[in-house]
């Protein structure tokens, strides 16, 4: 995502400009990376612990959390990028 973003800010002529709009959309590109990294790995490890002892449930709670939050910073990086706010 990040580089097909670059690669059309480029193209257009925006890699130097200061709009706000491309910085929320690459921080959201930037922080969703780590976050989504995040989510996976402990989505793994609630299921690897889920598997051994029933009812624990919070690794998984962590990572639907964090992947409500990157649903959201996406959801505002949308609405960012389609308004265009200056």
């Amino acid at each position: 995502m990040r580089a097909g973003a670059e690669w059309i800010a480029s193209k257009q002529g925006l890699e130097n400009s200061d709009v706000s709009w491309i910085g929320i959309g690459f921080s959201t590109a930037d922080g969703g990376a780590a976050l989504i990294i995040i989510a996976t790995i402990l989505a793994g490890l609630g299921m690897r612990r889920a598997a051994r002892k029933p009812g624990s449930t919070g690794l998984g709670r962590a990572s639907a959390v964090l992947v409500a939050v990157l649903v959201v910073a996406y959801i505002v990086a949308l609405w960012a990028m389609t308004t265009k706010p200056t």
